[in-house]
């Protein structure tokens, strides 16, 4: 026949009848005949496209059926064909999208969708994947295809009640179709209705697409299930080894049952059945006609367990039956432990020939936690070659597992049992290694999938946390599909457990805390949790454990969490200084500061020797004030932890917060010693130096606040120059302000000095200042900071911050000239205030402020309202409310309680008017105040001020402890604490001063 002369259709109709038939190469060639004469042949092209597909040549395949759907892009089985080669090639994207261009062109073609279905649940898109079954179904509820692929979903998904209503209704239209039988024996297993389930789990001999493997003799009738009490029954096993050691748990209470018991095995088990069950017979592969005459009947192992497992609470045994050979697992035991100690653990990791091995298998990748137990030695249970395997073991591990070439599980298994009776632990995957571990009694772990439909097969039944059919081996199941990470490390756990009770406390102690530090830094927090919890479970490492548990949820600012796990540290060890430690540390976050210094003074008391404690301590003090007591723990902790840096500046601050400023120098000069780049060191050392006097030295370190925070009320660059000190004479200067308006005030005060020396000075201030400022300087021109950016900075000579007119003019306390009234209020409006804050037959109006909103400092500047009226309220006096914020219902509580009236000026707001604020205070005859801005912008009008200055922390730089007076504000008097923190003196001094002011007004 000469086929280059028939008819192209023929030749692709001989094509794929050759295909059809398997004749896969004479099918490819006879295609590319065709398209060497037709190249665009879309039969040709998809045959061979489909037939290089099929051999896993995708990348042609694809092209040929590309070419299809260039030339057919509204053909539905283009898009299909094309689609399922990109399925098969793992291009889920590809795939996706040509199916559903298949379905949208062909929306009843079922095979279409349930393709489409099956990429889906690959994809693990499970819901869109549900739509297109159910709408196949609904559609054709006969499609069997289909409904078997929403089997698979299902399962999946772990719906086994699901599973049982979909195979209930598939059986009343296929009563005698195998398939369904067997997922529902699946799903009835899982749901614990077993006797229904083995009654379905008889059809598994009859699904072609599910093989078993069956024993049985010819010759002998089957048990139908009648009273065998009085035969001689042969029952036979099936499957692989490890479904022949599971059943055979039956065996012993099945021999009660019967006449006379054979059995028929593989003949890889006949030797370690022969001496487990020395009574009966035991046959490999073949019956011996010897010995079928005196046999009744015969019937699968597994038939009886509808009998005798109708229920979990029938498996009553431990179910560890075989005897292997001791001697030979004597001997082993001891070879294998090589005269140390260690526990002995056997690996067993993948599954192979069977359906969803892959899903079943637990990848090397993820055993990390378990190589890395202390104490132990590990041997290969693992069938088949896994040299490859040991060999990455060894290189990512560094650790050697034992392999015994004398054993081989795939021949040998009487001698495979007696290795695996020689472990400590086995821990295995779904596979061989599991059954034989509970079949001999060993303490095992199987690791399971998370359900069916990821290989978790149906006999791992569970009673109260072990096999059912094995009580010496539990279960570590996934909690979510393909997550191994977590199983491991639940094993890991349980083993470390079972090292620790061989006396390596200490050892697992810390491989638990270095374990749980590495899931931390992979990002699995529950997973490091959940490995302290099982820390928690070690003999008198239960507070470690809480602590550390504690550690992380504060760290995740979990406060909550953390402080609990602390409470229970602490109730299972009350002398735990670290959790005591900690607690005192939540408690100061949650400013619970009386409760926090008992359990930092717990802590010191547990243990004194530790830095950390006695500096928290201190701190804690410096915090409440007490800065003598604070001194104390921090020079207890710098003798624990010399040239701790932390501890050092903390020791420097609490210097300056009791006043000895060149102590607190010392301090920060060690601190530069060890860290010559800290800014905020080398700031705070300049604030010392100013608050001492030494102005010269402190003035140039201020440059280093630009290093911490950045400051965008400046020049964007440096340019006009940054003034280094030079001669300002005849200089035209761009000043700018920062801070708060407290600050600027302050330093507008070395304003009159510069401009004594320069020929143009503009400033850049606060916007609220503008007005004020340029009343009160005339000569000068101010504008806000948003001006900056428009400013012609080419005319100026020199840039510079208002903090650093200080080094130029300001280098000794005589260069503080007395300059009485800095700012000018608005005169009419000041007038009109006084009027009307000025009752008939008033001597004294008293301005009051007692709050800072200091963030840092307030609590320790701030007074109470009430103490403040107790000392200046009298007859003859009006009392003026001068602090900014809402303080309305504390001005109406505490003038009930003195019996006073405070006027509190709605009409004004210092946040939002500072005009109207300073010619409300310029009102006053007198301010009474605390260190705010309150007491700036009083000393900058010449107002009679008393400020009320802490001895100790809040007490701000410019305050100056070099003087006993305030040498910026010459009309601002000093009230401080006692030594003591008592304020009680600077009050008795205030109301002898107002006292002598009202007399002599």
């Amino acid at each position: 026949m000469k086929s280059s002369l028939q008819p192209m259709a023929t030749l692709i109709a001989n094509a794929t009848q050759l295909f059809s038939q398997n004749r896969v190469a004479e099918a490819a060639d006879m295609t590319r005949r065709v398209l060497l004469a037709e190249p665009k042949n879309p039969n040709a092209l998809t045959l061979l496209g489909i037939i290089e597909s099929q051999q896993g040549r995708f990348v042609s395949a694809i092209d040929y059926l590309n070419r299809v759907v260039a030339l057919h892009p509204l053909s539905p089985e283009a898009h299909f064909n094309i689609g399922r080669a990109y399925h098969q090639a793992k291009n889920h994207e590809r795939a996706e999208h040509h199916y559903r261009q298949a379905v949208n062109l062909n929306p009843k073609a079922a095979n279409f969708r349930n393709n489409l279905s099956l990429l889906l649940v690959d994809c693990g898109k499970y819901e869109q994947a549900r739509e297109q079954f159910e709408t196949i179904l609904q559609r054709d509820p006969k499609d069997e295809r289909a409904l078997i692929g929403l089997y698979g979903l299902v399962r999946k998904l772990g719906l086994n009640s699901e599973l049982e209503v979909f195979t209930g209704r598939a059986l009343k239209q296929w009563p005698q179709r195998a398939i369904h039988y067997i997922y529902r024996a699946e799903a009835l297993f899982n749901l614990g209705r077993l006797a229904e389930a083995w009654q379905c789990y008889a059809w598994r001999f009859k699904e072609p697409t599910h093989p078993a493997l069956r024993r049985a003799a010819a010759g002998i009738p089957e048990w139908q299930g009648e009273d065998v009490a009085r035969k001689s029954v042969l029952v036979c096993t099936e499957q692989g080894p490890g479904d022949e050691v599971m059943y055979g748990t039956l065996i012993s209470e099945l021999r009660s049952h019967v006449a006379r018991l054979s059995i028929l095995s593989s003949t890889r088990m006949v030797p370690l059945l022969r001496r487990s069950f020395p009574d009966i017979d035991v046959f490999g592969e073949s019956l011996p006609g010897s010995a079928q005459a005196g046999i009744d009947v015969q019937a699968p192992l597994v038939s009886f367990a509808e009998v005798l497992r109708p229920n979990l609470d029938s498996y009553r045994g431990d179910g560890a039956y075989l005897r292997p050979n001791q001697d030979h697992v004597a001997q082993l035991r001891a070879d294998y432990r090589g005269g140390t100690q260690d526990l002995l653990i056997g690996l067993a990791w993948k599954s192979s020939s069977v359906n969803e091995a892959a899903e079943k298998s637990v990848p090397l990748s993820v055993w990390g936690p378990i190589f890395a137990l202390p104490g132990v030695r590990f041997v290969n249970l693992q069938y088949g070659d896994t040299a490859r395997e040991r060999e990455l073991i060894a290189t990512t591990y560094n650790v050697t597992v034992i392999h015994d070439a004398m054993i081989d599980p795939l021949v040998d298994l009487d001698a495979y049992a007696a290795q695996v009776a020689s472990m400590d632990v086995v821990i295995s995957s779904s596979n061989t290694a599991a059954h034989f571990a509970g079949a001999v009694g060993v303490k095992g772990y199987c690791m399971l999938p998370a359900t069916s439909g990821w290989g978790r097969r149906w006999f791992w039944l569970e009673i109260g946390g072990h096999s059912a059919w094995y009580r010496s081996l539990a279960y570590a199941i996934q909690a979510t599909p393909n997550d191994w990470v977590g199983v491991i490390r639940d094993v890991a756990g349980r083993i470390a457990l079972l090292i620790a009770e061989t006396g390596r406390n200490e050892e697992v102690y810390n491989y638990l805390l270095v374990a749980a530090a590495a899931y931390r830094k992979s990002d699995r927090a529950d997973d490091a949790e959940l490995v302290l919890l099982t820390l928690a479970k070690l003999p008198r490492y239960e507070a470690a454990a809480m602590y550390q548990l504690a550690q992380y949820a504060k760290d995740d600012d979990r406060l909550d969490v953390a402080e609990e796990y602390l409470d229970r540290s602490i109730a299972a060890d009350g002398s735990f200084c670290h959790a005591l430690n900690l607690k005192g540390m939540m408690l100061v976050r949650r400013d619970k500061l009386a409760e926090a210094e008992q359990f930092y003074r717990r802590a010191i008391a547990s243990k004194l020797d530790v830095g950390e404690f006695h500096n928290n301590l201190g701190g804690l003090l410096q915090k409440l004030g007490r800065a003598q007591e604070a001194q104390a723990a921090f020079h207890s902790a710098n003798a624990l932890l010399p040239g701790h840096v932390d501890i050092l500046v903390n020791l420097a601050h609490n210097y300056i917060d009791t006043g000895d400023c060149e102590k607190a120098i010392t301090y920060f000069d060690q601190v530069l010693a060890i860290n010559s780049a800290s800014a905020e060191v080398y700031l705070n050392r300049g604030f010392a130096m100013l608050m001492s006097g030494r102005f010269s030295e402190g003035w140039p370190e201020l440059i280093w606040r630009h290093h911490i925070r950045e400051n965008n009320l400046r020049p964007p660059t440096d340019w006009p120059k940054r003034w280094q000190g030079e001669s300002l004479v005849g200089c035209s200067v761009l000043v700018w302000t920062e801070q708060g308006v407290g600050d600027e005030v302050l330093t507008l005060t070395i304003l009159p000095d510069l401009m004594c020396v320069a020929k143009e000075v503009v400033v850049y201030c606060s916007t609220r200042l503008v007005p004020i400022l340029r009343r009160s300087f005339p000569n000068v021109s101010f504008a806000d900071h948003a001006a900056l950016e428009l400013a012609e900075l080419d005319q100026f000579d020199f840039q510079m911050s208002m903090a650093e007119l200080g080094a130029a003019f300001r280098n000794s306390i005589d260069k503080f000239p007395m300059h009485k009234e800095l700012l000018s209020p608005d005169a009419a409006l000041r007038d009109q205030l006084r009027v009307r804050y000025r009752p008939r037959d008033t001597d004294l109006v008293v301005g009051l402020s007692w709050s800072s909103m200091n963030p840092k400092y307030g609590e320790f500047k701030s007074l109470s309202l009430g103490d403040m009226l107790a000392v200046t309220r009298g007859p003859r006096r009006a009392l003026v409310s001068l602090q900014y914020g809402d303080w309305t219902a504390e001005i109406n509580r505490a003038s009930r309680i003195h019996d006073v009236t405070v006027i509190d000026d709605q009409t004004i707001d210092p946040m939002a008017d500072l005009e109207a604020f300073t010619a409300q205070v310029a009102a006053m005859d007198v301010v009474v105040t605390i260190s705010n801005t309150t007491a700036h912008i009083s000393g900058a009008l010449g107002i009679p001020t008393l400020l009320l200055l802490s001895n100790f922390r809040g007490r701000q730089w410019y305050w100056l402890r070099a003087a006993d007076h305030c040498p910026w504000y010459p009309s601002v008097r000093y009230l401080t604490q006692s030594a003591d923190g008592s304020w009680d003196a600077a009050w008795k001094e205030c109301a002898r001063l107002l006292n002598d002011m009202q007399h002599s007004s």
